[in-house]
């Protein structure tokens, strides 16, 4: 009887032995999905729940603001680029102060129609031709500088003076018989007129 009571002790201490093995190991895989707790102390307790606040609870925006929230950026009014002025339009303002009698619009023979692939950035948009002077706009007045700088530098260059005006370009001939005063005051009557800074 003493061997059966041996042997049910042994048993039961295997059964007893294996379920806490088995749930062990259970614990264990339950717990590596969560994080662990931090341990306080030199005993290795873990601090009591009142100590920190639990994971659902958040402070109150007013208390701790968090350092990653920005404000929203507010949306920036988006303007339409304002069309620019054409040359025909600052002629028909320059008769106001000279004596333009006769003009022309050559935009075709002169800027003439550009295919997508044979882009020219010089190409103007539009162009007057006068009695006294010849008027090309560009896109820009980086591009109308830029223009002029390359006219005057030509070998092919027959005119009297080239001046830009903001996004206009201004070319004078002999044939035109302005002097280089009557020019230069023509010039600036056209910068005022366009608005140049």
């Amino acid at each position: 009887m003493t061997v059966l009571a041996v042997i049910a002790v042994l048993a039961g201490a295997s059964f007893l032995g294996g379920g806490m093995a088995l749930g062990g190991m259970m614990a264990g895989r339950v717990m590596a999905d969560e994080e662990p707790e931090p341990r306080d102390g030199p005993d290795g307790e873990s601090p009591s729940p009142t100590d920190t606040p639990s994971p659902t609870e958040r402070p109150s925006p007013l208390e701790h603001p968090s350092p990653t929230e920005e404000p929203e950026p507010t949306p920036e009014p988006t303007t339409e680029p304002e069309e620019l002025m054409s040359s025909e339009d600052l002629v028909a303002e320059l008769r106001r102060d000279f004596d333009i009698s006769a003009r022309q619009d050559i935009t075709e023979e002169v800027c003439g129609a550009a295919d997508e692939e044979e882009y020219d950035l010089f190409q103007c948009t539009s162009s007057m031709d006068t009695d006294l002077v010849r008027v090309a706009a560009f896109e820009s007045p980086g591009i109308a500088m830029l223009a002029t700088m390359a006219m005057l530098e030509s070998e092919d260059n027959t005119a009297e003076d080239i001046q830009d005006a903001c996004h206009f370009v201004l070319v004078w001939f002999d044939h035109n018989g302005l002097d280089q005063g009557e020019r230069d005051e023509m010039a600036e009557a056209a910068r005022e007129i366009v608005g140049c800074p």
